[in-house]
């Protein structure tokens, strides 16, 4: 965490003078999936179901590091930098 203060007015401000972020085909499917099993509505039980989805990727991340160290042993360039992607998937 900085020392630096944040003027978080400020901060709101420039974000909706921003225009809309376009997401992609894939992220809107997604979107329509998750409203259409969901419901539109924001839900405590939604926010749990997209927390648990946001956290998939940072595990794969780390298993997958976790191979690469296992199988490269000997690399130690390669296993530091491994052990560098596990770090900041559990950091995230």
């Amino acid at each position: 965490m900085t020392s630096a203060s944040v003027d978080l007015k400020k901060e709101q401000q420039a974000s909706l003078a921003r225009p809309p972020y376009r997401y992609s085909f894939a992220a809107r499917s997604f979107f329509f999936v998750m409203d259409l099993v969901t419901g539109r509505e924001m839900s405590l039980a939604k926010a749990i179901l997209i927390e648990m989805l946001a956290g998939i990727p940072y595990r794969a991340w780390e298993i997958r590091a976790y191979a690469r160290m296992t199988r490269r042993y000997r690399t130690r360039e390669i296993v530091e930098q491994a052990r560098g992607i596990m770090l900041w998937g559990r950091e995230s």
